[in-house]
């Protein structure tokens, strides 16, 4: 039985797929732009003996209602080819140069367009580790692990466990542990004589797939051992406000509190909002008294973890109240969690003490995968994407008082870290001349200019620079009809602004005259835009590549007059016009191109061979 430390207590081949099914414009632009590019077959990599994916080949899945036109320019924006299409599930396998693979599910995993992006993995037994004792792991089972281990295992992610110590022996817990303190012995030996902290740990960061044992939540983590609590599982409110200020100042962005007290210390709290200030993500075990949380669960700057049974019910021991946050497995007296012990051992235990880890774990997957995110988006993830489970009915919120927001489901959160990914240049891919027109220096009178959506996708762009370019301003005659914008710039990549999601999350806040935009909505509206005018031949800058530009001139022009300027450095341009994909291709006859003009309010994806600037006849 757990007791709560006081104070408180604490290589298959792939099979064939169907036929891709896209327009002969798309197909098109796949063969004319890998002719155009001559891809190499050789790898730049040596193939390793014993892949953990097929060489050469990633799944692909875009998102719900996406244009085959954009998809297909996502892909040939790096190169890639379309091998099959399994429709039922909507992925695509696609080929890329061996040896790229990681690089480009790097490059693709923030574009907007795109769900999912990762490897053609070989086929495990449903993603499970190879430790012996991981039938006995029913928490992990029941959260997902599985599928979640196959996105992330937490990679360098510091997770401060404050508490009696760690067995810093246990060859289970080896290269997972940094230097920490010994804040009872005044030491920098932190070695566990309890027990309690090195089954926490092992909650946290056992590392999996290697053989032996059992599998942690984040098995390439980090942790640092900060021991406040001795033998008997005893501790000081002094010593656990030290640690948990040294773990803030320390490069720890989980502070993980398995322990809790009866009363309240406004330094305690002072300290966790000290850590929350500093970016840490602090998560504390209810207590397991069956009463009110413990402290510091009770405090709003941390997250209260409750413990769930095997049978996803609160056990009569947690805690429970106005302040719960989420629930994890922590087990029962009869159906315990299994871990680590001391001297290379391991041993079953129950308590919130076990619930707590499964949180910063789960936590630690998550910024592993978007290290951007803040610890209150970090902590949204797993509210939002929770299971409702238990007896007692939820709130319109979703919240009960027994089990916070619900039992945390791994694979979801981590798919929607995944969407919430911010774009962020790279220095390998620096930014091109931002394709802003520049406007006359004499500030020319406002104008308003409509632009006609329909339900759906739309690609336009408008000629005048709005006077106030947020987001929330130009689109707020849209209202609920409104669902997303996207773009597209050089360097950077995708682009997003969702409805739906708090400002602060989407990475496209303003818009600007003379860009493409991709706008999709629930149902048609005419839009409204006011601004100053943009001379229709202010010019506008192209990298090589891929180009989401705009439409300048007032009136409709011939593709080959408007793009003149530009010569034989423009080889493909495709357009959405009256709810169709059409395209233009500068090696065919003029006769099978379906984009002829090129319209007012309409953007447009510029394919060019090099960089160059773009100038569209003027009056």
């Amino acid at each position: 039985m757990n007791r709560e430390p006081h104070p408180g207590q604490g290589q298959p081949v792939a099979r064939r797929l169907p036929a891709i099914r896209l327009t002969a414009g798309v197909l098109l632009v796949l063969l004319f732009l890998f002719l155009a590019n001559g891809v190499r077959a050789e790898s730049p990599h040596p193939a390793p003996e014993n892949p953990a994916y097929v060489p050469g080949q990633l799944i692909v899945r875009f998102r719900e209602g996406l244009p085959p036109m954009m998809a297909a320019s996502a892909l040939l924006s790096v190169r890639m080819q379309t091998l099959a299409v399994e429709e039922a599930l909507d992925l695509q396998l696609v080929a890329v140069q061996p040896g790229l693979e990681e690089k480009l599910i790097d490059l693709l995993s923030a574009n907007p367009l795109i769900e999912y992006i990762g490897p053609n993995y070989i086929a495990h037994i449903a993603g499970e580790p190879n430790d012996p004792a991981w039938w006995r792991q029913w928490d992990m089972q029941q959260i997902g692990m599985p599928t979640a281990w196959e996105q992330s295992q937490g990679d360098a992610v510091v997770i401060a466990l404050v508490d009696t110590g760690v067995d810093a022996r246990h060859p289970e817990l080896a290269g997972n542990l940094l230097a920490g303190y010994d804040f009872i012995d005044e030491d920098q030996d932190p070695q566990d004589d309890n027990g309690h902290g090195t089954h926490v740990a092992g909650i946290l960061a056992a590392v999996g797939n290697n053989g032996i044992g059992i599998a942690g939540m984040a098995w390439r983590a980090k942790v640092m051992p900060l021991k406040v609590l001795d033998a008997k599982g005893d501790g000081s409110y002094f010593n656990i406000i030290r640690a948990i200020r040294y773990a803030a100042d320390h490069g720890a962005r989980i502070i993980n509190l398995s322990l809790g007290g009866s009363f309240h210390d406004p330094n305690l709290q002072e300290a966790v909002a000290y850590a929350r200030a500093k970016g840490c993500l602090v998560v504390a075990a209810a207590g397991n008294q069956g009463g009110a949380l413990l402290y510091p669960a009770a405090y709003s700057e941390t997250l209260a973890v409750a413990a769930t049974d095997d049978r996803q019910r609160r056990p009569s021991y947690s805690n429970y109240g106005p302040g719960v946050d989420l629930a994890a497995p922590g087990g029962t007296q009869s159906v315990g969690i299994y871990s680590l012990a001391p001297a290379g051992g391991y041993t079953t235990l129950f308590g919130t003490s076990m619930a707590a880890p499964h949180v910063s774990g789960l936590a630690a997957l998550l910024w592993s995968i978007a290290p951007a995110l803040t610890a209150d988006q970090v902590a949204g993830i797993m509210e939002d994407t929770a299971l409702k489970v238990g007896t007692t009915p939820y709130d319109a919120r979703g919240w009960n008082q027994e089990l916070g927001y619900g039992l945390i489901n791994a694979p979801a959160a981590i798919q929607r870290a995944r969407q919430l990914l911010l774009p962020t240049p790279t220095a390998t891919r620096p930014p091109a001349a931002t394709p802003t027109p520049t406007p006359s220096p004499t500030p020319a009178p406002l104008r308003t200019v409509e632009i006609r959506l329909q339900a759906g996708w739309n690609l336009v762009s408008f000629n005048v620079q709005p006077v106030d370019e947020r987001i929330s301003a130009l689109t707020a005659e849209l209202g609920t009809a409104l669902e997303a914008i996207l773009s597209f710039r050089c360097g950077m990549g995708g682009l997003s602004y969702y409805a739906a999601l708090p400002a602060d999350i989407n990475s496209l806040q303003t818009l600007q005259g003379g860009r493409g935009y991709w706008i999709r909505m629930r149902e048609a509206r005419t839009w409204h835009i006011t601004g100053r005018p943009i001379p229709p031949d202010a010019p506008i800058s192209l990298c090589a590549g891929w180009n989401l530009a705009g439409y300048l001139p007032e009136r409709e022009i011939p593709l080959t007059s408007a793009l003149a300027s530009l010569g034989s450095t423009v080889q493909i341009v495709l357009g959405y016009h009256d709810g169709e994909a059409r395209s233009y291709y500068a090696n065919l006859p003029a006769e099978l191109n379906s984009l002829q003009t090129m319209r007012p309010g309409h953007g447009y994806w510029i394919y060019a061979g090099q960089p160059g600037i773009l100038t569209y006849p003027g009056p």
